[in-house]
């Protein structure tokens, strides 16, 4: 193990060595994190910056688990891909949407009161419709 791979402090910048008789010293310098410059979003922007990279997580485990999906369904029988469309985007749209519950503090998501609403909606429709017909 060189002296460049152990662990020391976060305090330890850089590690002067002494050479022997006749040799000359050599200097190791470690990258200090603090150094570099963190841009962090002002006050008013964290919260958006949050939810996009939330959102953005979510979309990119949806593509990751419906390609997984995709590729699991064609190997199970020809065509399965587009035979599975539904059950695949089902499955990958319940994965996206764990990974936004976990990283979102805005996202709130209950299927019953979206049901309960599409419901609502839809009996709204057929009201209207048959006060159309008469």
């Amino acid at each position: 193990m060189s002296d460049s791979d152990k662990k020391y402090p976060k305090s330890v910048k850089a590690i002067y060595i002494a050479g022997s008789a006749g040799q000359e010293g050599r200097k190791i310098e470690f990258d200090s994190p603090e150094s570099e410059f963190k841009q962090k979003a002002s006050k008013m922007y964290r919260g958006w910056d949050r939810e996009i990279r939330a959102m953005s997580l979510a979309a990119g485990e949806f593509f990751k688990a419906y390609v997984e999906q995709h590729d699991a369904s064609n190997e199970q029988t020809r065509d399965g891909a587009l035979k599975h469309f539904g059950k695949n985007t089902v499955k990958a749209h319940k994965a996206a949407v764990k990974v936004l519950k976990n990283n979102s503090k805005v996202f709130d998501y209950d299927p019953l009161e979206i049901h309960d609403k599409v419901v609502e909606y839809l009996e709204d429709l057929e009201d209207e419709y048959e006060d159309d017909k008469e």
